[in-house]
């Protein structure tokens, strides 16, 4: 998880709105800390962990007019009735014939604000701070342009999917990254339900023929492709979904009203269709109905990808095969959320592990992952382990992969765990001089610390002069600082400052005991200190060090009252 550097507010006891779970806390705290020093900054968080709640908070503490940014109208009065909420103001919007006046928070539709006369009636200067909700879309020319018009006002993007199919990096419109907290992460401490993947093979889906355009799979194609095994898709879900709930997606409006067709006939009032022309009126009961638990599956053409809550959804069909890793990881969300009141009694940060049994203990253990897959041709498509791998390398990645082809049915983040582990006791059956020459100069192995790796899909950025200055004061060498990124360097620094106030061995002196085969992970200052002490006076004396000496200094416990 990326945190703010230590140097601004993060540290500082600003009032936030009551209800934060603790991780938003940190992230409110590390955006007001970023756009201090900072025109734009993002918060990247995973479907389920409250990006709404987080903006509304930001919004209450922030000193000045607010304008809110939502796509869809569903979007824009979710944010408009939490933000109230959360804020105790009225909130005013912005869309069709809707106008704002005096409020200082206003939620706006993109497409209503980025007209021209809404624009220069608002003025440049009307508002000091700009959220783009699903701040994903905002590399395209139409939707840049409010950001570019308000050129006064500060901006905080928030989205679940950092990455485009397009490859156009957030990093060319977002100067930093205040905070990351990804699928892996929430499962992880609880507040996300574990997913299984389960490949199903479906020998009408034959994708070789289909095109990529714009980095996916062309739409028009692939609706004709699953059109044809929609038969298999709707058997191979009632077989496998049992009674759970959630939405299918299909690539167009042909597939997804045949399937919704074929399974209410074999499983009458089972299923609804919805798509982008679906009449507002008919929409919104059909969404009402899914709210009440009337509907088990819902078959959505991008309708359910974005800001669609049901949290009792503990499956999904991905009859919408995807190259995009966006794509596939909004889709896979919508199935991603604890039931309410599972875990929100349980409050600390380390509590992880209570979290987890709770979700395991209630009626939503899980969520399901169908996969209708068949002859993928050249097509390389986005699958559990991907949207899980942030923090896992390809190599883990693609045994993952393996293990689930395997195995279905499996958690997928297990397997990348288990990916993990054999990838790294091959590793060490292998170590070498030159690995662990590497080692030396890398700061997080010197510090028993595991070395992070880069997110690049999120836009990297070297790191800044005043944390390469910070890092040399704690005696990091050039060779230790080449290539760290930002946001490394702020947890490199977070780490060394924590030691320093926990009076742990500095980073000298734990790579000089690192050089005599001791990892100082725990090792006290003075203790570090006592027992260099004693190896370089042995050197001195051209004597060999004794270990159970070493040991003894290392381990020592100081009496109380000794200096």
């Amino acid at each position: 998880m990326m945190t703010a550097d230590f140097w601004g507010l993060a540290d500082e006891l600003i009032p936030l709105p009551a209800g934060l779970r603790w991780y938003q806390e940190e992230c409110v705290r590390a955006i007001l800390a970023s756009l201090e020093t900072n025109r734009s900054t993002l918060a990247v968080l995973a479907t389920g962990l409250g990006k709404t709640q987080i903006f509304s908070a930001v919004a209450a503490c922030w000193d000045g007019p607010v304008l809110v940014l939502a796509h869809r109208e569903e979007l824009v009065e979710q944010a408009r009735q939490r933000l109230q909420q959360v804020t105790g103001e009225f909130v005013e919007v912005e869309q069709a014939d809707l106008v704002s006046y005096k409020a200082r928070i206003v939620v706006g539709s993109v497409q209503s604000v980025t007209q021209e006369r809404r624009l220069k009636r608002l003025g440049i200067s009307r508002f000091s701070l700009v959220i783009p909700d699903e701040f994903h879309h905002y590399t395209s020319p139409t939707y840049k342009r409010v950001l570019d018009w308000f050129s006064d006002a500060k901006v905080l993007g928030v989205t679940a999917t950092p990455d485009r199919g397009d490859e156009k990096a957030l990093g060319q419109i977002c100067e930093d990254i205040a905070y990351v907290m990804d699928i892996a992460e929430g499962i992880e401490s609880g507040y996300l339900v574990p997913v299984i993947g389960q490949r199903v093979d479906v020998a009408e889906v034959d994708l070789s023929g289909v095109a990529t355009r714009a980095g996916d799979l062309a739409v028009n194609q692939l609706d004709e492709v699953i059109v044809k095994a929609v038969e298999g898709v709707v058997h191979k879900t009632l077989e496998l979904a049992g009674e759970r709930k959630g939405p299918i997606f299909f690539p167009g409006v042909k597939s997804a009203e045949l399937a919704c067709q074929r399974l209410n006939a074999l499983k009458p009032g089972c299923a609804e269709f919805i798509h982008a022309k679906t009449p507002d009126e008919e929409r919104q009961d059909i969404v009402r109905r899914v709210k009440r638990g009337e509907v088990q599956f819902l078959c959505n053409v991008g309708i359910a990808t974005e800001g669609f809550d049901w949290p009792e959804a503990s499956m999904v069909g991905m009859a919408r095969p995807t190259k995009s890793r966006a794509l596939y990881a909004q889709m896979a969300g919508r199935g991603g959320r604890v039931l309410p009141g599972i875990v929100d009694g349980i409050k600390g940060k380390y509590d992880g592990e209570a979290r987890r049994a709770a979700v395991a203990a209630s009626p939503k253990p899980n969520c399901l992952i169908l996969d209708f897959v068949g002859n993928s041709g050249k097509h390389a498509l986005m699958s559990p382990e991907d949207i899980l791998g942030g923090s896992y390398t390809e190599a883990e990645v693609k045994l993952a992969k393996l293990k689930a082809k395997k195995a279905p049915g499996e958690d997928a983040l297990e397997n990348l765990k288990r990916a993990r582990e054999e990838l790294a006791a091959m590793a060490r059956a292998m170590t070498s001089k030159v690995k662990a020459q590497v080692t030396e100069f890398d700061p997080f192995a010197t510090l028993g610390l595991e070395t992070p790796e880069e997110a690049v899909r999120f836009g990297y950025k070297p790191a800044t002069e005043r944390q390469i200055e910070a890092l040399r004061k704690f005696r990091l060498r050039d060779e230790e600082l080449g290539g760290l990124s930002k946001q490394s360097a702020g947890k490199l620094l977070d780490d060394l400052v924590r030691r320093a106030q926990q009076g742990l061995a500095s980073h000298a002196q734990c790579r000089a005991l690192r050089k005599h085969g001791i990892v100082p992970t725990k090792v006290t200052f003075t203790n570090a200190s006592q027992a260099l002490d004693y190896i370089f006076g042995c050197f001195r004396n051209k004597e060999r060090p004794d270990p159970k000496q070493v040991d003894a200094l290392i381990h020592r416990t100081r009496e109380p009252g000794e200096d």
